[in-house]
């Protein structure tokens, strides 16, 4: 039997990739990005963990499954940016100016650049507006490893633990002699690891709807402590941007406020889903079944409205009004989610 889908995991995706689209756009909402930043792309490894299921399919079979959920989906936005710039550029230039080797490569490489921010050589992979896509490869090899280390060690945690956090160790070592990020962030895959056993605990151990019941004083303690530590941590810390492995000013405290906000958000829209008289809105959910398809073209239709929107100002005599234009883009990212729910939805119709 299917298992039934939870609404609150649909929701906190829409406020995860509501996020991601925000950044992009260049749009800053005082507390939303900073606090945001700390789970919009970890909360994605954490629920992969939550929903993760051991079933009775071989290795191989389990492989293809994700290689076709999250490959095939990359591989072809991919392709479809890429066919897009050759025909701009043979249309408007009749030249194709824009195949390069670094953005072919790219593609294969599946990171952003070659090296660390601020090191040489800086070679910029992903140029066609392509960039978001390297989350599906590196979620890709994350199943993967946790999969392969799940039936290694029949669902032991602490075994699969102590493997993640000794792949981790090799991953400082990694960095500390080398500033190349390797294709498909193998360099940060026991950090991605780590995050989606952290989802596997928090189902396996059933702690939000723990946090709801009657008593547990001791989870409910432990739970407090852990966010007001969190708040320091945080703002000491500071974002991190995972696509490229920076990590804030320590990458522990980047593990530890991934998992603590991506915790705090889901337990959030759990309690809405679970308290609520009728629960999570349906329109707020829809779009979390798109994140992918949005993940991957919304900077394609950011370029084009986006754009064009910031005429709006001088046709009104406003140029440099940034309410104006941060409400604009708004309304674009709303579209834009909008846009590739109603394209899902028709093409599962």
């Amino acid at each position: 039997m299917e298992q039934k889908r939870e609404k609150w995991i649909d929701f906190v995706k829409v406020i995860a990739i509501f996020i991601v689209l925000l950044n992009h756009a260049g749009v800053r909402i005082p507390g939303v990005n900073f606090w945001g930043g700390m789970f919009f792309v970890p909360v994605f490894f954490v629920l992969s963990g939550y929903t993760y299921e051991t079933k009775k399919q071989s290795y191989q079979t389990f492989a293809v499954a994700k290689a076709k959920r999250l490959l095939l989906p990359y591989f072809t936005a991919n392709a479809i940016l890429l066919l897009f710039f050759v025909c701009k550029d043979a249309i408007i230039r009749h030249d194709i100016n824009c195949l390069s080797w670094e953005g072919i490569l790219g593609i294969f490489y599946a990171r952003n650049q070659l090296c660390l921010r601020g090191r040489e050589p800086h070679v910029l992979f992903y140029q066609y507006l392509n960039a978001p896509t390297w989350f599906l490869p590196a979620l890709f090899l994350t199943l993967l490893l946790f999969d392969a280390l799940m039936r290694k060690f029949r669902g032991h945690q602490g075994k699969v633990f102590g493997v993640l956090f000794g792949l981790y160790v090799l991953q400082n070592v990694y960095f500390f002699f080398s500033k190349t990020l390797l294709p498909w962030s193998v360099d940060s895959l026991p950090l991605f690891g780590l995050l989606t056993q952290a989802g596997y605990c928090l189902k396996k151990y059933d702690i939000f709807a723990r946090l709801l019941q009657q008593g547990n004083r001791i989870v409910k303690a432990a739970a407090l402590i852990c966010t007001a530590i969190f708040i320091g941590t945080a703002i000491y810390n500071g974002s991190a941007n995972l696509s490229i492995a920076d990590f804030g000013k320590h990458v522990v405290l980047c593990i530890y406020n991934s998992v603590i906000a991506s915790a705090l958000i889901c337990f959030v829209c759990f309690i809405w889903d679970h308290k609520a008289q009728k629960g999570i809105p349906e329109f707020l959910t829809r779009p979390g079944k798109h994140t992918l398809t949005i993940l991957c073209y919304h900077m394609l239709i950011f370029a084009i409205l986006i754009g064009g929107a910031g005429l709006v100002p001088v046709i009104l005599g406003m140029h440099e009004n940034v309410y104006l234009m941060s409400a604009l883009k708004l309304c674009v990212i709303v579209f834009t989610m909008a846009l590739f729910t109603r394209l899902g939805e028709w093409k599962r119709a």
